[in-house]
Formats: structure tokens, C-alpha cells, sequence
């Protein structure tokens, strides 16, 4: 009963369903990767909005900027939104070590195409780094890229749904790019990674003798 009081305090303080809002289901994965800890799951809510709030108001900055007149500003702004993206995942990141965390979920929201797939390869590689991981059974990781919304007629592209087919961009990237990779059935929203068990010396003997 205190868990689902919990859960709804969270969801009146921070509950957004705006397009780069926190949604429920985002909330629930928090409350769960803090193991039901209601103040730790508050802190990091409460700090991701403030990051959120940061990265709206970087990418607003940069609609402004002229290109190839101010490339520099630009880079440069894209680099800091880049950087705010990967704090927004630092916590979920450094769950990598740990033997048995709930199911690892990264947000790509806020990251442009290029830097998605990079940090998606920095994930790849602490997962196939990290000793303890993989020693017992195969997993698999979800990357959220939010879904994307083509515009109805072909000959006009708004901002809106410039910045919105990113996602499918981005989606489209990862997919192409790392193997073991599939979009998810039932959210299109959200693209699948799945890593095999390691093969242990137990294994090779087994197969061996079948």
C-alpha cells in the first residue's frame, strides 16, 4: 500500500506527457531500478526535469543560430544538448556493473543521430567489458528513440516534425548498425539489444559431449 501511495505521489509531482515530458511507465522504471525507494527515485525525478528544462532551452538556442554563418555556436550547442543527454542516463549507466539490476533502459531523447549510435557503442562495450555480466544468462537492453510522426502531406515539414523524424533516424541507425538489434512490437518507440550469455568452459564441455 505504501509502494502505491509512493508511485502516485511521484506521478502527481512529475508526471508530463508532453513530447520530452517524464512519462508513467519511465516513472515506474526509476521507482524499480531504486529498489522502491521512494526519496531516491524524488531526487532523480527532480533532477531530470531540471536537465529536460536545460536541453529544451539549448535546442530553442539553437533554431536561432544561421548556418554555416555560426557552425561554431552551433556545434557547440549540440555538443552541451549531447552532454545533458548522457547525464540524463549516468545512473542507468553505472548499473552496468551490477550483477542482477532490473532490465537496463537508456532514453536517446536529446541526442542527435551521431551521438546516439556513439553512446550506444559505449554501452555495447561496458557490457561486453564488465566481467560479471552475461556469466549467467543472455540479456537484453532497451534504448528509447520516442516515436516519430511523418507529416501528412509529403511537401511540407515543419519543425515539429523535422525534429520528430530524428527518432526515426536514430532508430534507423541503430538498426543498421549493431547486429542482435530489432525495433520493439509493441512500442515503436523503443529499439531492442540483445546480448548472448558468455560462452563458459561448463558450456564448451556440454556441447562438446551432446
Amino acid at each position: 500500500m505504501a509502494s502505491f501511495r509512493n508511485l502516485n505521489e511521484l506521478y502527481r509531482n512529475f508526471l508530463d506527457e508532453t513530447k520530452f515530458g517524464m512519462k508513467e511507465s519511465r516513472i515506474d522504471y526509476l521507482y524499480s531500478l531504486y529498489e522502491n525507494d521512494y526519496m531516491k527515485t524524488w531526487r532523480h525525478l527532480e533532477k531530470d526535469k531540471k536537465v529536460r528544462a536545460k536541453i529544451k532551452k539549448l535546442q530553442e538556442k539553437k533554431k536561432s543560430y544561421k548556418y554555416p554563418k555560426e557552425k561554431d555556436l552551433l556545434e557547440s550547442t549540440l555538443e552541451s544538448i549531447n552532454e545533458l543527454a548522457k547525464q540524463r542516463n549516468s545512473v542507468i549507466f553505472e548499473k552496468i556493473k551490477d550483477c542482477h539490476p532490473p532490465q537496463l533502459v537508456f532514453d536517446l531523447h536529446g541526442f542527435t543521430v551521431r551521438s546516439a549510435v556513439e553512446y550506444v557503442y559505449k554501452v555495447f562495450d561496458a557490457m561486453k567489458k564488465t566481467p560479471q555480466r552475461l556469466m549467467n544468462n543472455s540479456e537484453e537492453i532497451v534504448f528509447i528513440t520516442g516515436r516519430s510522426y511523418k507529416p501528412k502531406k509529403k511537401a511540407f515539414t515543419d519543425r515539429r516534425n523535422k525534429s520528430e523524424t530524428k527518432a526515426q533516424r536514430i532508430r534507423t541507425a541503430l538498426l543498421g548498425t549493431f547486429q542482435d538489434t530489432w525495433q520493439d512490437q509493441r512500442n515503436s518507440g523503443r529499439v531492442v539489444m540483445h546480448f548472448r550469455k558468455r560462452l563458459t568452459y561448463a558450456d564448451a564441455l556440454e556441447n562438446f559431449f551432446k
